[in-house]
């Protein structure tokens, strides 16, 4: 009698485990109470009810972009002879942070992008536009993006107002949600060249394909279409399949299972809290970005300057700006080594770097928790960096330049 009372408690044990942590949210009450200690600001701050609108922006940020590309390849051919301009950017052009001062919302907040797309369209109806950002974007990923959209004509873009920031030269790689891009053959092709062409960048091509491939083959291996020999054992015959299937399907009636991936963000969220706290380990800490992820991201911004001027792409650069407070540079080296690359990146473009990096005064960004938020600004620095960039940037003469190379 002694292993079935065992086993009886163990299950107990782990339903009332699984339920506090499904219901109660342990983690997000322990965040929440790190918040209160440390004076976080309220959590209205942070803007959950951005502008969203599928016709001008990939709404999922870089989480599930086909359909979001789908979407877009549908309204501009709807919208054949309108000037199309592209705006590539990180979270800043997604985010609205507000700064001490600034009222709770009311309803949806815009960020610069959407007021410069506005603009736009009160002075031509003939104008569309859309924003492909990604939070921790890295600029192999936007040479991947590019290089998808420039060779379909419904997404082919007249010009590419595309940010630099020196935070995201410290990211890499390709993440597995824009993985799905490869099921289109002609793509799979070019970025199969680009793993073989020996750039700085190749190596994260190819573990891109290599995980891709890997998928497909875990996708047809549970399918049973895999061309290996036939297995034996098939789980889904087994008693404990049945019932743990019986016990999903009556968890998903419960709103509460539904969101058990948000739980799990809670841990992410409360383990990031501890290193904020108590490691004080910031985003925002100044470092040094060097090595192969460095030289891999400067290859990838030169081959889309490349990329552009081949398929007769105008091409806007323009320096993000950054909270005054916050000094992401660890030694001035690192800034004169950045603004080196970013002026050789515009002379190989052919026309200007447009600097906004010290457009937005300190009073106007929000804070990243306890601390000054380094990307992220408030309602009022959106709208001046709206108006600075639609005032310098010379976007309404796009159409000029724009014909026959669709």
């Amino acid at each position: 009698m002694r292993k079935p009372v065992q086993a009886a408690a163990v299950l107990a044990s782990t339903l009332l485990l699984l339920s506090l942590y499904l219901f109660v949210h342990p983690f997000l009450r322990l965040s929440d109470g790190l918040d209160a200690l440390y004076g976080v600001p309220p959590k209205w701050t942070q803007v959950d009810d951005v502008y969203r609108n599928p016709n001008t922006q990939e709404v999922t940020h870089g989480d599930n972009p086909v359909p979001s590309l789908k979407v877009l390849a549908k309204y501009w051919g709807a919208h054949a002879d309108a000037t199309r301009i592209l705006f590539v950017g990180n979270s800043q052009m997604h985010t609205v942070s507000l700064a001490k001062g600034e009222a709770k919302p009311t309803g949806p907040e815009k960020t610069y992008v959407d007021l410069i797309a506005e603009r736009l369209a009160l002075q031509s109806a003939n104008t569309v536009t859309y924003r492909l950002s990604s939070s921790g974007m890295s600029y192999p990923e936007v040479l991947w993006d590019l290089i998808y959209m420039m060779n379909r004509p419904e997404l082919k873009p007249d010009a590419i107002v595309m940010q630099l920031n020196y935070q995201a030269f410290w990211t890499g790689g390709i993440r597995d949600s824009i993985l799905a891009l490869l099921d289109d053959e002609q793509f799979h092709a070019q970025v199969a060249n680009a793993a073989r062409a020996n750039k700085p960048y190749s190596a994260a091509f190819q573990d891109a394909l290599q995980r891709y491939d890997e998928r497909k083959s875990a996708q047809r291996a549970a399918s049973g279409s895999g061309n290996g020999p036939a297995s034996t054992f098939s789980a889904s015959a087994t008693p404990g399949y049945a019932i743990e299937t019986v016990a999903r399907k009556g968890l998903d009636h419960d709103a509460e299972f539904r969101k058990r991936a948000l739980a799990k963000d809670d841990i992410v969220n409360f383990l990031y809290r501890c290193r904020l706290y108590f490691l004080r380990l910031k985003p925002s800490t100044a470092r040094s970005v060097t090595g192969g992820r460095l030289v891999a991201a400067h290859a990838s911004v030169i081959d889309i300057v490349k990329l552009c001027h081949t398929e007769k792409v105008q091409l806007f650069l323009f320096s993000a700006p950054v909270n005054p407070l916050v000094s992401l540079y660890r030694t001035p080296g690192d800034h004169a080594g950045y603004q080196d690359f970013i002026e050789q990146v515009a002379s190989e473009n052919g026309g200007p770097l447009y600097d906004f990096e010290d457009t937005i005064d300190a009073s106007h960004w929000g804070n990243l928790l306890n601390g000054p938020d380094p990307l992220h600004m408030g309602r009022t620095a959106h709208v001046l960096m709206a108006e600075e960039m639609y005032n310098k940037i010379p976007l309404e003469h796009v159409a000029d330049h724009a014909g026959g190379h669709r």
